[in-house]
């Protein structure tokens, strides 16, 4: 009589009141198709079974607190997946597969039965998602949405039927229907290059679904919960020679005791967990890792009932069956009836012949993967700290000391700041960690333009002005200054690097420094101090926050992609910062030579070329007869330019020194000239000629 769930019926016949339980013989105003059913309130609990009593909330305060009918209470966020895909599939048009049937037109009006886009699922929580539930410090009814309602947090998780159909897609196989596989994570990460099969094989254990081959394609599908069949003992077919059923129990000593799981807990805002079940037995384990996003509470459930399962697939069986009899499928569930007991067996290999030979192993007969009861995995106090994405800067600056010159400094900031960052590389398509970045580094942006100056003094006119993501310079007295205190890059990767230091350091505004009393051009720098650096070019703090890049010498020139976040992330966390740099090795160029000299021999005409070489690593060194050569072999270019800066002449030296021979002089300038625009680069075998000095000398006489 009252059938609430007969839409069709309700929505398309009279209506009849009944008073007093009596049918009254006259109808009620309502003309069948009226008017449009309208769903104000549709959902199912996140619970086993949750379908069977979709209104029946968790909550053990509600009057509608409940578990539903035949339900064990345990989380199973796809039972409210497909409840949902089945009741909005159902009227929805525009569903693949629609049947006009389900969600007829009115003859009145022509508007459908069940007005699907007016349908709304319950619940979507104002609360953000992860805060609630995790946060149990603030909200006490977060253990409820473990089996609950709500859609945050779940709907944008991953089905395993999806995942499984996506990648065979992704590797040209179309003929593959994995609809019959229940089991939902929130993520799937791939690492790199992957075949199809290395990808899903670790996940059809534990999360109980097979893949077989059938006459339209590939199947996937849930181990099934019941015996497909029942073999008797008279069902055998015997063979001479052998016993009609062959059981194998392997000893417990060759079964792990243990087993484990390793994942991303979404429950711990997605940080390397592991979980793990352990019976009684020998100090045995077998340690897996899953490329999965899961809860915590989920993935317990999943290795208990793998522990489960591995003990019962101790035992092994063998039989055949006559050709004439229906022969299960590897993959399917059978039971096999013996005198003494009944076996639920997962069949994993028939061998056809006179008879059907069938390999099978004993399963867990448990029909429900039970999660693990509800317990936050958040930070102290039950929260979950957000993490802004850091700043990283690569810097490719001449070398601050000899080792692994060509290899680039990385430095990262981040507020607030979550503990180590882990600079990845990517090669071969996937990412591998390098380097640890265990302090965060000074860093932010020019606030004014830095016009060019003066190298190498002592400038107090200039300032320059810095906004800092995080850090606080700090002013410096001329004895720790000139020792190399307060140093710091500005410029870019793009445009070069000018290295700088600072006297004073003052605070103007929030996070906001104007630093005065500047030593420009330093660390062989000075050609981009020669120029001016426009505001927002990027400032770092060289200091001991900033660590090598760790390239080959064959990398330089080569881009180079890199993802840095904290240590407990994964590189596909919206915590990580990826980036393109491409290093030029700026640490193996030589530094520009100095103190260019050119005096002409009276007697000759011919002019003698000189300079100072620097080096690029232990030239602090006051009381050495020189500083180290730093490359391979001692090597210059000399350069000469006439008036409108058209190169004349070039050729190489072996030494600080080089003669312009009389002759060559009046067949590049018609007569010996008294001034000379003069360039010199020192030669390194690594990267070529390097940073060039050049001046326009007055030629004097000996």
């Amino acid at each position: 009589m009252f059938r609430y769930k007969d839409l069709v019926s309700w929505w398309g016949e009279l209506h009849f009141d009944r008073i007093g339980g009596v049918e009254l013989a006259e109808p009620t105003a309502w003309l069948p198709g009226l008017k449009p059913i309208r769903f104000t309130e549709i959902g199912c609990p996140a619970a086993d079974y949750g379908a069977n009593q979709p209104n029946v909330f968790p909550d053990k305060v509600s009057s509608e607190g409940a578990v539903p009918y035949f339900s064990r209470g345990t989380r199973d966020d796809g039972m409210q997946r497909r409840y949902l895909e089945a009741f909005l599939g159902r009227f929805d048009p525009a569903e693949p597969g629609f049947d006009e049937a389900a969600n007829p037109r009115s003859p009145r009006d022509g508007r459908r039965m069940v007005d699907v886009g007016r349908a709304t699922v319950w619940t979507w929580d104002a609360r953000p998602y992860p805060w609630f539930p995790l946060a149990g410090d603030v909200w006490v009814d977060g253990a409820n949405w473990q089996t609950g309602h709500w859609l945050n947090g779940r709907l944008g998780a991953a089905p395993l039927d999806a995942v499984i159909e996506d990648l065979a897609a992704s590797a040209g196989v179309t003929a593959i229907d994995a609809g019959g596989v229940s089991a939902v994570v929130d993520g799937l990460a791939v690492a790199g290059r992957s075949s199809v099969r290395d990808v899903l094989e670790p996940l059809a254990e534990p999360f109980r679904f097979v893949l077989r081959e059938t006459s339209d394609g590939l199947a996937a599908a849930d181990r099934p919960r019941r015996a497909r069949m029942t073999i008797a003992r008279d069902d055998l077919a015997e063979e001479e020679g052998r016993a009609v059923v062959e059981i194998r129990r392997a000893q417990a000593e060759d079964v792990p005791a243990e087993v484990s799981i390793g994942f991303a807990d979404t429950e711990a805002d997605g940080r390397p967990s592991r979980v793990a079940a352990r019976r009684d037995g020998p100090p045995r384990v077998d340690d897996r890792d899953l490329p999965v996003f899961a809860a915590a509470s989920v993935m317990q459930g999943r290795v208990d009932a793998l522990l489960k399962d591995r003990d019962a697939g101790r035992e092994t069986v063998a039989f055949a069956l006559p050709p004439t009899m229906l022969a299960p499928e590897p993959g399917d569930v059978v039971d096999l009836v013996l005198p003494e007991r009944r076996v639920p067996l997962l069949v994993g290999r028939i061998e056809d012949g006179p008879v059907l030979r069938v390999e099978a192993r004993a399963v867990d007969p448990a029909e429900v993967v039970r999660a693990a009861p509800f317990g936050p995995r958040a930070m102290s106090g039950g929260r979950v700290t957000p993490t802004a994405a850091p700043v990283v800067v690569v810097l490719d600056l001449p070398t601050r000391d000899g080792v692994d010159a060509h290899q680039p400094w990385v430095a990262a900031a981040a507020v607030p700041w979550p503990g180590p960052m882990v600079v990845h590389r990517r090669r071969s398509g996937s990412f591998e960690a390098v380097v640890t970045l265990d302090r965060p580094a000074v860093i932010g942006s020019l606030a004014t333009a830095l016009p060019a100056g003066r190298v190498w003094q002592v400038d107090d006119v200039s300032t320059v002005e810095v906004e800092l993501v995080r850090g606080a310079p700090s002013s410096v007295d001329d004895e720790a200054l000139l020792a190399g205190a307060n140093l710091a890059a500005i410029g870019s990767m793009a445009d070069g690097w000018e290295v700088v230091q600072f006297g004073r350091a003052e605070l103007v505004a929030t996070r906001r420094y104007r630093l005065s009393r500047l030593l420009r051009g330093q660390g062989g720098t000075e050609a981009r101090a020669a120029v001016a650096t426009a505001a927002g070019a990027d400032f770092v703090l060289l200091d001991t926050a900033l660590r090598r890049l760790p390239i080959a010498l064959d990398d330089v020139g080569r881009a180079t992609t890199l993802r840095v976040g904290p240590a407990d992330r994964t590189v596909a966390d919206r915590a990580v910062t990826e980036l393109t740099v491409t290093p030029g090795g700026a640490g193996l160029v030589p530094l520009a030579p100095v103190h260019l000299s050119a005096r002409r021999d009276p007697a000759t005409g011919d002019v003698a070329l000189a300079w100072i070489r620097r080096t690029r690593s232990g030239g602090d060194a006051f009381d050495a007869a020189d500083v180290p050569l730093a490359e391979a072999a001692e090597a210059y270019e000399v350069t000469i330019r006439g008036g409108t800066g058209a190169v004349l002449r070039t050729w190489r030296t072996t030494t600080a020194a080089a003669t312009y021979a009389a002759a060559a002089q009046v067949a590049d300038f018609g007569a010996a000239p008294t001034s000379l625009d003069v360039g010199v680069r020192q030669i390194s075998d690594a990267m070529g000629a390097g940073s060039e000095t050049r001046e326009v000398l007055h030629v004097g006489y000996d």
